[in-house]
């Protein structure tokens, strides 16, 4: 029998797909609303939208989501990470960063609520902060 990884990893996009439109139904509620990924499921599945307790990351990781995408509550309380980190363990912490470009200058700028805050922190300093404070990816 041959075995054909183009058809396991078509597989894999399937139930990501199928596991972000069930996400996309469930929008309007601002609290998370975890989902079960499937057993045989190789790609790690991650989860972020208004997580802002160390408790909701227990909850959620239990669930079996591997990874928990934080934005504005990393942002806004850089400590928050590192109690994340040291619940779960920093490789399932993944700390998100809303850029733009800036037009006329050089360098981005950086926002949270979903695009609708402007800080006044550079890029560079958010990513070391964010970094320092134990998160597993940026």
């Amino acid at each position: 029998m041959i075995h054909d990884d183009s058809c396991c990893h078509q597989h894999e996009q399937q139930q990501i797909e199928m596991l972000m439109r069930r996400q996309k139904r469930q929008r309007p509620a601002r609290r998370p609303t975890p989902v079960v990924p499937p057993e045989d499921m190789a790609t790690p599945l991650a989860y972020g939208r208004g997580i802002t307790t160390v408790k909701q990351i227990e909850k959620i990781v239990k669930l079996g989501v591997e990874k928990v995408i934080l934005n504005t509550a990393a942002l806004e309380n850089p400590v928050f990470v590192k109690e994340a980190a040291e619940s779960v363990g920093s490789q399932s912490v993944v700390v998100s960063i809303d850029v733009k470009k800036r037009r006329f200058r050089n360098g981005y700028d950086v926002f949270t609520r979903s695009g609708t805050k402007k800080l006044s922190a550079s890029l560079d300093s958010i990513v070391v902060k964010a970094a320092d404070s134990g998160a597993g990816e940026i």
